[in-house]
């Protein structure tokens, strides 16, 4: 596409192009939602705009379970959402606790963790 003067005078005057853009995208997404909820002039805007057709939210073709969220420990790390990795480590985790206990000698437990028990839970 080449620019012409109209372009050019449009891209640098209208508020729906640049940085506006996607405030005005967002406002409009507000709007379908709940008309009511963006300011009167703009819902004016909005309505104007309106040619009878339905409203689309997004293509036809789009999968309601894409993309597929991956759920995984490195993902949980970034994320922050550690309930779902809890829930599918703790039978593991359980499991390797039946482990060492059964391998560990049976002995009175100092009142609480050495220095080195320490140092071995903040390396795992």
């Amino acid at each position: 596409m080449n620019k012409t003067e109209a372009t050019t005078a449009f891209e640098e005057t209208s508020f729906l192009y640049g940085g506006n853009a996607q405030f005005v995208e967002n406002l409009y997404e507000t709007y379908l939602k709940n008309p009511t909820a963006v300011d009167a002039h703009w819902r004016s805007f909005f309505d104007s705009m309106a040619d009878g057709t339905a409203k689309v939210a997004g293509p036809s073709w789009k999968r309601a379970d894409w993309p597929l969220a991956p759920l995984d420990e490195k993902v949980a790390a970034l994320d922050g959402n550690w309930v779902a990795i809890e829930k599918a480590l703790a039978p593991k985790i359980e499991a390797k606790a039946k482990e060492a206990a059964k391998a560990a000698p049976a002995t009175v437990a100092p009142a609480g963790p050495s220095a080195d028990e320490i140092k071995r839970a903040t390396m795992d």
